[in-house]
Order: structure tokens, then sequence, then C-alpha cells
């Protein structure tokens, strides 16, 4: 398990007691403190026992953090998880189990808010680099509700599971994305780009609380930034793509639908 922080350690403690409680296989706990303005660093190493705790000295961002985690992952599967994400009875078993395909790359649960009601099971990107959930209604057009797994563009690295050598062979998470905001996006379809699928398998459900650790205004530069970077590099393949904007109710069904067809 990867967690990356800044600020807030006990979110941290409490994600690992989640996993303790809801996890059956055995698995190791690698955290990366992305130099934390707080006392996360002292408050993680005295809430959880047995963890790999990495000390950095300047914030190297949720990619970044994830990709130096990953260095020191041992087992053959890494899982992205978010501090503020909660394991729930048996979420890890209908992942791994999407994730024994070959063809697969990557697999993410459903997302679950803390009212209960459903985030995203994954999501699609539009033509201008917009990116809709799976399972919830948005941009005014219907939005299918899984009734089962769905290969997506990408799912959210607020919980995601990855092979660790497919993680490795793809040089994990890109640098050029600042700190947060589309790397994950980038990840996905570099994996569809080397014919690994992405699905999201709803019959397994993780708790994602929301909330950031940077400001407003930082968020909002830090995601036009990226998203540019990714516009730049995807602009080919999101070309032939609708506009959640702009599209027919016909063509944004077929966008959330296309995927399933390959």
């Amino acid at each position: 398990m990867l967690i990356v922080v800044y600020g807030g350690g006990a979110l941290a403690i409490d994600a690992v007691a989640s996993l303790v409680e809801h996890t059956e296989h055995p698995f190791e706990v690698i955290i990366v403190d992305n130099a934390s303005p707080d006392d996360s660093v002292s408050t993680i190493r005295d809430g959880i026992v047995g963890l790999t705790l990495i000390s950095e000295t300047h914030n190297l961002g949720f990619g970044g953090g994830n990709n130096r985690a990953a260095r020191e992952a041992r087992a053959p599967v890494i899982c992205m998880l978010n501090p503020d994400a909660r394991a729930t009875h048996g979420w890890l078993e209908p992942l791994l189990a999407v994730l024994d395909d070959p063809h697969v790359g990557a697999v993410a649960p459903a997302l679950i808010g803390a009212d209960g009601e459903l985030q995203e099971v994954g999501a699609i990107v539009d033509h201008w680099g917009y990116t809709g959930p799976v399972g919830t209604r948005g941009f005014g057009h219907p939005v299918p509700v899984p009734s089962g797994r769905m290969a997506v563009d990408y799912a959210s690295a607020a919980c995601l599971l990855l092979r660790t050598d497919v993680f490795r062979s793809l040089d994990g998470f890109d640098p050029t994305y600042r700190l947060a905001y589309y790397e994950d996006v980038d990840l996905c379809l570099r994996l569809w780009e080397r014919g690994l699928q992405v699905w999201g398998e709803p019959a397994s459900r993780v708790i994602h609380l929301g909330g950031g650790t940077v400001t407003p205004v930082l968020s909002q530069a830090l995601w036009h930034h990226n998203r540019s970077v990714f516009l730049h590099r995807w602009r080919d393949e999101l070309e032939r793509r609708p506009s959640f904007a702009t599209g027919s109710d016909e063509e944004i069904m077929a966008l959330w639908t296309w995927r399933a067809a390959e």
C-alpha cells in the first residue's frame, strides 16, 4: 500500500487502520511524507507499527511521492491509496480477481463519499480533456450506473491497483505534471496505449472522504497547468471524441460505452 502525505498524518493512520480491519491478504505499508509543514512524520511514526516511512525534504507531489514509494515496494501488486480513503469489508478480493487477467493494467473500486453516495467507478475523458465519472449524472447527459465491472478511460489513483512490474515499466507517473492532477489520467491512457486495459469494479467499495491539502488558488493553478500538459500530449487521441459541453446525448452515451466494445 502506497500512501503519500502532505500534512494531516492522522488521516493516514486512519487509512491504515481501515486496511488492517478489512484486508485479509498480507500487505506492506509504504508512506512518503512530502515535507509536511506539520508534525505528520512523528504522528505517523508513533501511530503505525511496521511501516516503511520515507521522509522527503521537499514536496515531490502526488506522482513523485508514489514513484518514490513504488521503488521500495516488494509485493507483486501495488495499491496507491489516498490518506482520506477508507477500506471496507471485502474491498480487495474483487480487484485482485480483475488484475489476474494479464490484459488488465489497472483496476479501481467504486469510490463512495462520506454521505454514502457513489462518487465514481472510473471515468471517461472528453475532447477537451475534461473527465466525467462513471456512475453519476454529470454534464447534463445520461450517465450509466454500472451493474458490473466495466472498462474505463482512467480510474482515480485515490485507490488504484496495478502490478508492480507494470507500473515500473511505465516509469511510474510522469514528473511533467506538477504536484497533483491529471498524472493518473495520463498513466491510465499510457496503459491503454500499451494494450493494457483499465477497469472499474463496483463490487469493491472504498470510502473517499475528499478534501485537499492545498489552497483553492493553488489547486486551480495546478489543475489548469496539468490539463494543458495533458491536452498537448494526448491531442491526437482526444481529437475524435465529443465534448461533454456540446455533444448530443447519443454522442456522449457512445463515449461512455466505447471502451467496453474494445
